[in-house]
């Protein structure tokens, strides 16, 4: 019966050439006599070609929130509003398909994924607020990356309550001053107050006393 060994080669850290090899080998008889041959081989050891990692694509630069304003209350005048994506980076150069799986409201929103291009156009109170759109970004490999999330802002303007109207007042001429009207000063005291002392009973609202320092 013929005794086959296994051969094992590691630890190549260099080029990988080609060896020449010799296996003895000894086979059986019917005289049961050991019988030693010389087998010669040629062993040719190869590396594996090494397959990169496919790296998912992604955005060129990271993305911003987006702030649309309408010029008018629930969109009366029926703007339609929109944005740009960035641009693809793939390090394979693959074609890159991007698609929104999460947030997207068709009843207002349409995408154009040839101009990466997202438009809205509400048209009731409740489509106006805060939307987060979830985006998948897939290469021709089939690896992909996904962004959460990318924040859309759609307002309009604030409606406040008109302003009251406004009431025109009358105007009322003041009774004349008596010219015979006499006032005295009587004291003075030492933090300047003066005492005035007058000829007869004053309506403030139709009196004003002028003072002024001579010295």
């Amino acid at each position: 019966m013929d005794n086959l060994a296994a051969l094992t080669f590691s630890d190549f850290t260099q080029a990988l050439p080609k060896y020449n090899i010799f296996v003895k080998a000894s086979s059986a008889y019917v005289t049961e006599r050991w019988t030693p041959h010389t087998l010669a081989a040629t062993l040719e050891v190869r590396n594996p070609a090494l397959v990169p990692a496919n790296i998912p694509p992604a955005f060129a630069w990271a993305l911003e929130d987006q702030y649309l304003h309408y010029s008018s209350k629930d969109n009366a005048d029926g703007q339609t509003l929109g944005f740009f994506f960035p641009d693809f980076i793939d390090v394979e150069n693959s074609a890159v398909t991007m698609e929104i799986t999460g947030g997207f409201k068709p009843t207002f929103m349409t995408f154009d994924a040839a101009t990466r291009r997202l438009d809205c156009k509400p048209t009731r109170y409740n489509q106006f607020g805060k939307f987060q759109l979830t985006i998948k970004l897939t290469d021709a490999q089939g690896s992909y990356r996904i962004y959460q999330y990318q924040n859309i802002y759609l307002t309009m303007p604030s409606v406040l309550p008109p302003p009251p109207p406004k009431v025109r007042e009358k105007w009322i001429r003041p009774a004349p001053v008596d010219t015979n009207l006499k006032a005295n000063i009587t004291d003075i005291n030492r933090d300047g107050m003066v005492t005035i002392q007058y000829s007869a009973h004053l309506d403030r609202s139709r009196f004003q006393v002028w003072m002024a320092n001579f010295s």
